[in-house]
Parts: structure tokens; C-alpha cells; sequence
């Protein structure tokens, strides 16, 4: 064999091993690169939100990956974007609850409600063992109520307490 036509076979082969792998490569780096985007816009339509907080969405794909839910939330976003491709007139987070319960995937059905409760609490729960905190006073619960009174701090009472005048 002459040492051109060598050459260029070894450089085909190499090309045909190695190519999968570069491109394979390059999907899962735009894939990390477009889950906040994902995760946002999960969020927004979860909500059912005009706007929400980017920070806020940084430090809850910070908890999703410290928790090693990353896979979840590719497949939830898979999911959702199957859902969305439906011909159905309601393409509401209700139905879209329903349609992940009624095909059996309980797993992404639970991690949908965990992103749901971190948004509304402000309290991320994807481990079993802990609870952290993402936000306070930006969690949803409270920004619903803002107009009526800020959030309380962490004291003893009734509801509502805060808002009455001080006993002295």
C-alpha cells in the first residue's frame, strides 16, 4: 500500500470513528447551553405567568443540577414540547398535568410539582433529605399579595397579625 492512499484511508476511518462523538459532543453542550431557556420557559407556562424573575430561574437549574435532576428536566421539556404539538384547543398546565399522569410518568408528573412549589414557596425540595431556600420575598405566594401587605418574617401569631398595631 502507498503511503498517500494509507494516509487517507487512516484520515477516512478516523473521521467515521471519531465523528459521532464530535457531534454527539456539540448537542450536549447546546443542549446545557439552552436549559435555562428550557427551564424558563417551562416555568412561565407552568405558572401561567407573564413574567417571571431570571435570577430567580439561575438559582432554581443551580438546585435541579446540585440534585442531579438535569435528565428530568430534558425529558419535561420533551414532554412538553410533544404536548404542545397536540391539536387540542386547550393547552392549558391543568391539561398538561393530565396528559404526563395519564401516560404513566409519574416521575416527571412529581419534578413538574417540585419546579411548581419552588416558584410558589420559594423553598427548593428535589432531594428527599433537604429543603433550601431559593428566595423570600420574590416567591410567588407573596408577590400575589404585595399589593395587600409584604411578607411576613418568621414570627409566632395569627394570620394577619403583623398588619394589627402594637400591643404596648
Amino acid at each position: 500500500m502507498e503511503r498517500r492512499s494509507f494516509l487517507k484511508y487512516a484520515t477516512v476511518c478516523n473521521t467515521v470513528v471519531f465523528f459521532p462523538a464530535v457531534v454527539a459532543g456539540r448537542e450536549n453542550t447546546e443542549a446545557k447551553d439552552n436549559r435555562p431557556n428550557q427551564l424558563f420557559t417551562l416555568s412561565l407556562y407552568l405558572t401561567d405567568r407573564k413574567n417571571l424573575q431570571g435570577f430567580v430561574c439561575n438559582q432554581l437549574l443551580t438546585k435541579i443540577e446540585e440534585a442531579g435532576q438535569i435528565s428530568s428536566l430534558d425529558q419535561l421539556y420533551q414532554q412538553w414540547l410533544i404536548f404542545m404539538q397536540r391539536r387540542e384547543a386547550d393547552k392549558s398546565a391543568t391539561q398538561f398535568l393530565q396528559f404526563l399522569q395519564e401516560t404513566n410518568q409519574q416521575s416527571l408528573l412529581l419534578f413538574c410539582k417540585q419546579i411548581l412549589s419552588a416558584w410558589y414557596l420559594g423553598i427548593a425540595k428535589f432531594n428527599a433529605e433537604q429543603a433550601e431556600r431559593l428566595v423570600y420575598q420574590n416567591a410567588l405566594i407573596y408577590v400575589r399579595n404585595q399589593d395587600i401587605h409584604t411578607a411576613p418574617s418568621f414570627c409566632g401569631g395569627a394570620f394577619g397579625f403583623w398588619q394589627s398595631r402594637p400591643n404596648r
